[in-house]
């Protein structure tokens, strides 16, 4: 585990949170760096970019702190900032309690590169978890596998109909209150 986040109030269904701050560098660039724990990929297909990473390794926020969970309170959604540079946001999956961690799915993509390259587990600890053994491909030592680019792959495209209801217009807390200039 790492460091993790706790919140210190209440939170609704559909809150942002925070958005993930870091050095944005392209996928390219994200391949050839040997340090890659505070990698986040955003699949952006805006104008001349086809995949942005976001290093938070050297500054960032406390989003490069979340902690992944199998049963996430969390999603990340991608968000444009300035001049449609995507960007990264964190919204509640539902009723979050004071003093309770915040944490988001990590994916699949990372577990098979981080189980496969260090056999790192998953040790949220939740009765539902999917990680807790190194995947089939590091048990066998096999090579191959996804692309090289690390970090937490954005799933912005799986969202629950509870979280769609949530960040609907007219109710507090949808992503674009949050980002409007």
């Amino acid at each position: 585990m790492g460091w993790g986040v706790r919140t210190m109030q209440d939170l609704p269904l559909g809150a942002f949170v925070c958005q993930y701050f870091g050095e944005q560098i392209s996928g390219a660039e994200a391949a050839q760096r040997e340090e890659d724990t505070y990698y986040f990929v955003v699949d952006a297909q805006v104008n001349w970019v086809d995949e942005w990473c976001l290093d938070g390794r050297f500054y960032g926020n406390i989003g490069r702190f979340l902690n992944h969970s199998c049963q996430p309170n969390l999603t990340a959604v991608q968000v444009a900032t300035g001049h449609a540079v995507p960007g990264v946001a964190f919204f509640t999956t539902r009723d979050v309690q004071a003093g309770e961690e915040l944490g988001f799915d990590y994916g699949d993509r990372f577990w098979e590169v981080k189980g496969r390259r260090r056999r790192w587990v998953c040790q949220c600890a939740s009765p539902r978890c999917r990680y807790a053994s190194p995947s089939p491909t590091a048990a066998a030592g096999e090579p191959g596998g996804p692309a090289p680019l690390r970090g937490f792959a954005l799933k912005s495209k799986r969202s629950t109909p509870l979280l769609r209801k949530a960040l609907r217009p007219g109710r507090p807390g949808r992503p674009r209150d949050a980002y409007r200039p």
